[in-house]
């Protein structure tokens, strides 16, 4: 298993950094919403402890990437990177499929080169979204956090339903699902 914790939250950014210096997980949210003296200070932290942050980029911010990207260049994150695609959390009338194909290629082509990406949620056009960042050579991200919905109007079971969809998607589009070992090679997670 990777852990990855969240620093999301209304308590101040040293508070934060408790449970990520406490529980030294694999990986944390880096949240991009926040100051820039915050995103700095929990940075270092994460560096400093041997933890991956991600960028958590919410739909359509292309400035957060650009700023995420800052962050990389001046060597506060190590390559790779890790960037999360988050897209909507509920359905928006009108929303096409082609939104957000334009939206994903939009953030796809802002990011550091070399840097690995996921994407989630996806209230509408999930299964759509799936197939598309498989394709596109990025990560999926599932779970019942990211969607209560495995069709639209039926709610999903468990988090392992999305997981077999998405299992059985990859093998469909020629696309490998990595097994533990080889998932934290590839982000660089130190072993447990």
């Amino acid at each position: 298993m990777i852990i990855q914790l969240s620093t999301f939250g209304t308590v101040s950014y040293e508070e934060k950094m408790i449970p990520i210096r406490e529980l030294r997980p694999d990986m944390a949210c880096l949240n991009m919403k926040c100051s820039l003296e915050e995103i700095e200070f929990s940075a270092k932290i994460m560096k400093e402890l041997g933890i991956i942050p991600v960028f958590e980029i919410e739909t359509s911010d292309v400035g957060a990437i650009e700023r995420a990207n800052q962050l990389i260049e001046r060597s506060l994150i190590e390559q790779p990177a890790h960037f999360d695609l988050a897209f909507d959390k509920e359905n928006i009338p009108g929303k096409s499929l082609l939104d957000n194909f334009d939206d994903l290629s939009k953030r796809i082509k802002t990011l550091w080169p070399g840097s690995i990406w996921s994407r989630a949620r996806g209230a509408q056009n999930q299964f759509e979204l799936d197939a598309m960042t498989i394709l596109l050579g990025g990560h999926v991200r599932v779970g019942l956090e990211d969607n209560l919905y495995i069709l639209p109007n039926q709610l999903a079971e468990s988090s392992a339903q999305f997981s077999r969809r998405v299992r059985e998607l990859s093998s469909k589009l020629s696309r490998e699902v990595a097994t533990v070992e080889e998932a934290r090679r590839l982000i660089r997670c130190r072993t447990r």
